[in-house]
């Protein structure tokens, strides 16, 4: 199930990226000045997915259940978000919107945003049987 889920995240991320970038529908709105705005949130986005990659090191994973062998990591930008390459990836979905996006691509990258947020609780319930002391964690962090 959990290699599963990885993989389904896999698939709609790779969607949201060409509905995104190879999609040549019209955009559902066109500024200039939000265009801007969109590129620079995008770009935020993905500096917090490599902060967050480069803070799990050999934990990170895309399967949901928690990688043999890794800690909990609660340090870096995980002592404050639970889930900050999740939140990294929402944010350039944000920024994408923001720039201009096809239909096609906004529904896409809202059914990506609704299946993390599920995966994130499914994780959640892994996470809290593998380390006991993650309920006190998840208290103490944003999503």
């Amino acid at each position: 199930m959990s290699r599963l889920l990885g993989l389904v995240q896999s698939a709609l991320l790779l969607a949201f990226a060409a509905t995104a970038l190879l999609d040549r529908s019209p955009n559902l709105f066109s500024d200039p000045f939000l265009t801007v705005v969109g590129q620079i949130v995008a770009l935020a986005g993905v500096v917090l997915i490599f902060v967050a990659i480069n803070t799990m090191g050999k934990a990170v994973q895309v399967d949901a259940a928690p990688k043999e062998g890794a800690g909990l990591v609660t340090r870096g930008v995980y002592a404050r978000l639970r889930h900050p390459i999740y939140t990294g990836i929402a944010v350039v979905i944000f920024g994408f919107v923001l720039r201009g996006i096809t239909r096609a691509g906004l529904i896409v990258g809202v059914v990506a945003l609704v299946y993390l947020w599920f995966k994130s609780r499914y994780e959640e319930k892994l996470l809290a049987a593998r380390y006991p002391e993650y309920e006190a964690y998840r208290k103490s962090t944003l999503f």
